[in-house]
């Protein structure tokens, strides 16, 4: 996916999944820049998605995938 792609595929988002996504990016940039964030772990769950949701829209299955996880925590 480029960043073209993904610039798109948040644009399509409805107002709810944009203030997912926004708490979720700005969860990610501060683990990010603390160092507490394992790249190679979100890379491979990035990948194992693409392959689980291809052609069903990356950021959407992203997204799901984050409520599922937040659902299953309780």
């Amino acid at each position: 996916m480029n960043l073209q792609e993904i610039e798109h595929a948040i644009a399509e988002l409805n107002p709810q999944e944009l203030i997912r996504f926004r708490q979720w990016f700005e969860k990610f940039e501060r683990n990010t820049k603390s160092g507490t964030q394992d790249k190679l772990a979100n890379r491979e769950h990035i990948r194992s998605l693409r392959g689980k949701y291809k052609g069903k829209g990356l950021m959407k299955a992203l997204m799901a995938d984050r409520q599922h996880e937040r659902d299953a925590a309780g």
